[in-house]
């Protein structure tokens, strides 16, 4: 199929106008912001109203670069919350591809018990577009109450674990893993379908690369009233 076709399919499957025995709200997504991407992951991007499981190798393989495109256009809408993030947040890389630095929130590292307790909040008050977690400890309990508190709060939720926990089943709507050439391995979806790609050129990388890396004053937790 050409990558025109398959552009049509995607807008079809998005479409309002679609009816399913699974109803509207299940196929619905945002655009990742990466073309290819969005024409390889089911329904044509990240599922909206549902979690997301990143997996990766180890911390810092570009997993929030992953999002950037997408946390951009959504924080000129309504907030976004990074909670505990294993490095200081580059808030420049931000401001760079348009993201509204004021209404990001990153909540620092704490308790397992307080980390899972802020994300779940943020997920519900429906004041959060989407939520990232860094969560290699969370477990399937935890996972479950993200995913309802996503769907309670009609947000985006992003999981972020180790690639040991990829053989193991998720509550999540979508499961992806990154590794460390920019290639994607989707492990679960709702089409049912798992398969490899690729959402990062060499040039991208390059440029990436070259942002400076100086953490910038970001919002405290406090939820936004």
């Amino acid at each position: 199929m050409s990558l025109h076709n398959r552009q049509q399919a995607v807008d079809l499957w998005n479409s309002p106008r679609l009816w399913s025995a699974l109803g509207l709200s299940s196929r619905a997504t945002v655009s990742t912001g990466h073309h290819e991407l969005d024409l390889s992951l089911p329904g044509g991007g990240w599922p909206t109203n549902a979690m997301t499981e990143i997996l990766h190798d180890r911390p810092g393989i570009s997993e929030l670069q992953l999002l950037l495109p997408s946390l951009a256009r959504l924080s000129r809408g309504k907030h976004v919350a990074l909670v505990a993030p294993p490095y200081a947040v580059n808030g420049p890389a931000l401001a760079s591809v348009g993201a509204e630095l004021s209404r990001i929130t990153v909540l620092p590292q704490s308790s397992a018990k307080d980390r899972n307790w802020a994300a779940e909040q943020c997920l519900r008050s429906g004041a959060y577009a989407a939520v990232l977690i860094w969560a290699d400890d969370m477990g399937d309990q935890d996972l479950r109450r993200l995913q309802l508190a996503c769907e309670h709060g009609k947000a985006l939720g992003f999981v972020f674990r180790s690639g040991m926990h990829a053989h193991r089943t998720s509550p999540a709507a979508l499961r992806v893993k990154l590794g460390p050439q920019g290639q994607v391995d989707v492990l679960q979806g709702r089409d049912g379908r798992s398969r490899r790609l690729w959402w990062q050129r060499r040039g991208e990388r390059q440029q990436n690369a070259a942002l400076p890396a100086v953490p910038a004053p970001m919002a405290s937790c406090a939820l936004p009233s």
